[in-house]
Order: C-alpha cells, then sequence, then structure tokens
C-alpha cells in the first residue's frame, strides 16, 4: 500500500516538524512505500509569492521584492545585522496581512492562523472546512487535489501538532475524503494526543477523516497499514480511535518501544532548502517524553510518551547521517528537556571528532550545570539553550512542584551564558495562588540577570485540561472554572482564583515590566526560537535608554 504523510498549515516555517521523518523512516523501514510532503512550508511559499500578493493588492513593484525577502532569511550565512533580520521578518508579517484581508475574520502569522472560527467547538471546527470566505487554505488545498491524485495514496496520514493546525489539518481531510472516498485518512501527532478524550465522543468527526492515532504511532502506524491491506479489523490497530457500525471504539495504546532501535528521521521529499532559515536546519531528538514529568502546570504526559532517551552514540550517529545525506550542520533539539549527561557525552564526541555541528536545545537547571559543563557543550556545538524558569519565587516553585531551588536556576543561566552560550528564559505570571510581590521577584530577576538572558518570553499563567491544577482546582484555590460543555474541545479554560494576582493584575504587571527601559533588548517585534542560533550573542548587548 501507497501511504502519503501530510504536515498541514499553520505552523513555523523556519524548519521541518519531526513527526513525519521520524515516521516516514520507520514506514520505509518496515517496507512500506512512502511519500511526505509538508504543506504548511508549501502554503507559506504559495501565499507569499509575487503572483498572490498582486492579487491581494499589493503593487506589483512591491511584490516582485518578495523573493529578495526570503533570500535574506535563506542566505548561508548568520544573520550578521540584527537589524537586517527583523526587518525582513517584519516585511513577510506585512506581506501576511495583506493576504489574510482577503478573507473575513482572518489573520495568518509566521507563528499563528486565527480565524472567525473557535478551535474548541466541533460545530465550528465543521463549518469552517466548507468556508471559502473564512478559510483561506481551501484554496490553496484545492490546487494540491491533483498532486495527490497523481501519487495515487492508500493511506493518508495527517500530523496535527500545534492548535493552528487543527481547521486547516480538517479542512485538508475533508477536502480528501470528498474528493477520494477510498483513501483512508488518519490523523494524528500532539495536539491529536491533547483532544484524544474528546475523540472518543464525537462521532460527527468521523465525517471528516476514518481514524485517529494520538499517541505515539511507531509501530501502530504500520499496523493500521497492514491492517488495511490484508482487510483485517481496526481492533487490532493499538491506539486507533475509529467508527465502527456508528459507534466510535479505541484501541489500547502500544507499547512504547526502545528509542535506540528505530532509524535516523528521513526528511526525503521535504523541500529542504526553501525553509526560512539559513542552510539546512534539521530538527532532531534525544529523548521523548520529559525525564522530570511533576510540573503542575504541564500537559506534555497528553502525548502518551513515557520518558525515554537515546544513547549519546546514538544521537551522534544520527547527526552524522543528516550531515552525510542532506549536508546538515545545525540541528533544533525538541526534546521537552535534554537529559543533561547526555548533552555532555554528545558535545564531547562531537568536539572529539571535530564536527562543525551546532545546535540548540530545552533544559532543566540542574546543580551539575557549573560553568565547565557548559564550556564542554560549547566546544560541542552547543549556541543557544532554553530555560524554563517559570518564576523566580520559591514558594511558586514549590507550589508548581518545579523541583529546583531558584538558586540554582539563576546560577545556571549565568554559567551558560557566560560560556558564550545565548539563552532565552520563558517565564509566567499568575500561577493559582501568586501573590503580587511574588509575581515581582520574579520580574525583577529577569531585569537584575538581563546581562545573562539575551531573550525572554513571559505571560500569564493558562489553565490547561489535564494538568494537575485542572484536576485539582480546590488545592489550587481555583473557585471555578468554565464549564466543559460550553466548548466541546475545549483545552485551556478560565478560572477564578480565591487568592492571590488575578489576570488583570499580571497584565499590569507585564505592561510595567514592557515599559522598563532596561528590558528593551527583549522587546524586538519578532524572533523565532529557531533563529537565535544565526544571531550574533552581541546583538543582545544593547545599550539601555534613559
Amino acid at each position: 500500500m501507497k501511504v502519503l504523510l501530510i504536515f498541514p498549515p499553520q505552523a513555523q516555517p523556519f524548519l521541518p516538524h519531526l513527526a513525519l521523518p521520524s515516521l516516514a523512516a520507520v514506514l520505509k523501514k518496515a517496507g512500506a512505500d512512502v511519500v511526505q510532503r509538508d504543506y504548511n512550508l508549501e502554503s507559506y511559499e504559495y501565499f507569499l509569492s509575487p503572483e498572490q500578493l498582486v492579487k491581494a493588492g499589493v503593487s506589483e513593484f512591491i511584490a516582485n521584492q518578495i523573493d529578495d525577502v526570503k533570500k535574506s532569511l535563506r542566505t548561508g550565512n548568520d544573520y550578521f545585522l540584527s537589524s537586517d533580520y527583523y526587518g525582513a521578518i517584519s516585511v513577510l508579517q506585512e506581506y501576511l496581512k495583506y493576504i489574510s484581508r482577503g478573507y473575513r475574520g482572518v489573520d495568518l502569522t509566521l507563528k499563528d492562523y486565527t480565524t472567525r472560527y473557535s478551535n474548541s467547538k466541533m460545530e465550528d471546527i465543521l463549518k469552517a472546512v466548507n468556508d471559502k470566505n473564512g478559510n483561506l487554505y481551501i484554496e490553496f488545498f484545492e490546487k494540491k487535489m491533483q498532486e495527490i491524485q497523481d501519487i495515487k495514496p492508500d493511506v493518508v496520514g495527517i500530523s496535527v501538532a500545534w492548535l493552528s493546525q487543527l481547521i486547516p489539518g480538517f479542512t485538508l481531510s475533508n477536502m480528501i475524503k470528498k474528493r477520494f472516498p477510498d483513501i483512508h485518512i488518519t490523523m494524528g501527532g500532539s495536539m491529536i494526543g491533547h483532544l484524544s478524550h474528546y475523540l472518543k465522543y464525537k462521532r460527527k468527526m468521523f465525517s471528516l477523516v476514518d481514524s485517529f492515532l494520538p499517541y505515539e504511532a511507531d509501530g501502530s502506524f504500520i499496523q493500521l497499514v497492514r491492517t488495511l491491506e490484508k482487510g483485517g479489523n481496526l481492533s487490532e490497530v493499538p491506539g486507533l480511535i475509529y467508527l465502527q457500525k456508528k459507534k466510535v471504539k479505541s484501541s489500547k495504546p502500544e507499547i512504547p518501544g526502545d528509542l535506540n532501535a528505530l532509524p535516523t528521521p528521513d526528511f526525503d521529499g521535504l523541500m529542504l532548502d526553501k525553509y526560512y532559515s539559513p542552510q539546512v536546519y534539521l530538527p532532531i531528538s534525544a529523548s521523548r517524553g520529559c525525564y522530570w514529568s511533576k510540573c503542575k502546570f504541564c500537559t506534555h504526559h497528553l502525548s502518551g510518551s513515557h520518558f525515554r532517551q537515546k544513547k549519546a552514540e546514538k544521537v551522534f550517529k544520527e547527526m552524522n547521517d543528516l550531515n552525510e545525506r542532506y549536508g546538515c550542520k545545525d540541528f533544533y533539539f525538541v526534546d521537552d528537556a535534554f537529559p543533561p549527561e547526555t548533552a555532555r557525552k554528545l558535545a564531547i564526541m562531537i568536539a572529539n571528532d571535530n564536527k562543525p555541528y551546532r545546535w540548540v536545545a530545552e533544559f532543566r537547571a540542574e546543580k551539575i550545570m557549573d560553568r565547565e559543563y557548559f564550556d564542554t557543550l560549547y566546544r560541542g556545538g552547543c549556541r543557544l539553550v532554553l530555560f524554563g524558569l517559570e518564576s523566580y519565587c520559591q514558594r511558586i516553585l514549590d507550589r508548581m512542584d518545579k523541583g529546583w531551588k531558584r538558586e540554582t536556576a539563576a546560577e545556571v543561566i549565568r554559567n551558560c551564558s557566560d560560556a558564550g552560550i545565548k539563552t532565552w528564559v520563558f517565564f509566567f505570571l499568575g500561577f493559582p495562588g501568586e501573590r503580587r510581590y511574588e509575581a515581582k521577584q520574579t520580574l525583577k530577576f529577569i531585569i537584575n540577570n538581563r546581562q545573562y538572558i539575551d531573550m525572554v518570553a513571559g505571560g500569564r499563567f493558562v489553565l490547561t485540561r489535564d494538568s494537575m491544577v485542572h484536576k485539582n482546582p480546590e488545592e489550587f484555590s481555583i473557585d471555578k472554572y468554565q464549564d466543559e460543555n460550553e466548548e466541546d474541545l475545549q483545552i485551556t479554560y478560565p478560572y477564578w482564583v480565591r487568592e492571590g494576582i488575578n489576570e488583570e493584575d499580571v497584565e499590569e504587571l507585564l505592561e510595567l515590566f514592557r515599559r522598563d527601559s532596561r528590558v528593551q533588548k527583549f522587546l524586538e517585534p519578532f524572533v523565532a526560537e529557531p533563529h537565535l542560533l544565526y544571531l550574533r550573542k552581541s546583538c543582545f548587548t544593547k545599550k539601555e535608554t534613559k
């Protein structure tokens, strides 16, 4: 049987997503005939073209400059001047505004896609997939139907990793199902994992797809293909949600396998030279799941990934394979939290073999991360680390079950920066029960340590379904939150607190923070996490305004 794997819009078009290449490699190893396409990237190429911009009302002279703007992001070198980089990003954002204006209630950016329809309501999704005036991807997908017909797949797998892909993903499946009713359409990805509880009760959604694979699908997808090929019962497929005799059925998920036995991800079929980043830049992983996995606000467990990790030797081999096959020297680790000892061993291998690799990863702050640790990582190619600080108030960190002392986090960030590695720090205010003076401790830490922090991303706490906070509202002083029946695919919820700062207080504190002259270096109009690899550390040492 022939399998077509599709990554739909909308996601950042800066590098491929790892889901399809990982699955493609597994399927090919099992003998399947596999084709993969990144319709997210291809949609940006379609809309950010002179023809479409002129159609949207941009003058022909201005529209014809779009290719030069994209080339400036795809240069083979690092971004020399940050002003040039931000200028190019701003131009693309402006072009996308023109594209969006042609549709009712639509806003497409490089980081998000919103419409007048709610991603949290099944009925809205069912309406959106057919609304040509309120869904700009219908036009793009119509042009892809001929390609699908030429490929002649028996199975189409659609991977939905982000909320912004939900309506586009179902729009695509709807069009394929109408045009090619004999194709089996299955949908998976981390966002489907978040929605798995709902999908078991939403029979109408099966008018758009044939099945869902909400968890890890390395073995399940192979079993699905084999079951369809022999005309077997779908109950044989682990982790599958499907419709049988007008009833939604689900089977027990497969037991996660050994990551070291998986083949190197296969990126064949993707337009690697068209992503909006310099050179060939590929995602990779050293683990699945989070080795801590206790934070009370987190819902990463909904992906179904119990923590497992690869040996450093396996990761190094994959980097070498991808370098040999695609010329890739720059890697983005997508791990929830990079296992620290694996990172150290990997860096030593890269340095000892004199490989030209550079890489980005997200880390938890651990006591072993002294200056020598980060010096080792730097010699082994690490150039950017993302830290989920969340808070600098110890009481709140303990309440979150973050698992570290705040002094450790502060020291780790400084050690990382002093080693020459760029740092991106994430935080949020308003965790239930947090008081105003406690929230200020976090902002004060960012300000006082700004010489060690190159970028920050801050916002307010968001209550997500099936987090420990959501499951235990009384424990976290939440008085009540929105009835789950109001939006029947809801993932996040508004809430009310009995004590501590509320949403208005949080917004006030964040606005005061943004106005502080000492944090102007953090307020660039737009930067993508992957792109920090290509900006010099000196770009983030700007003089403060008086």
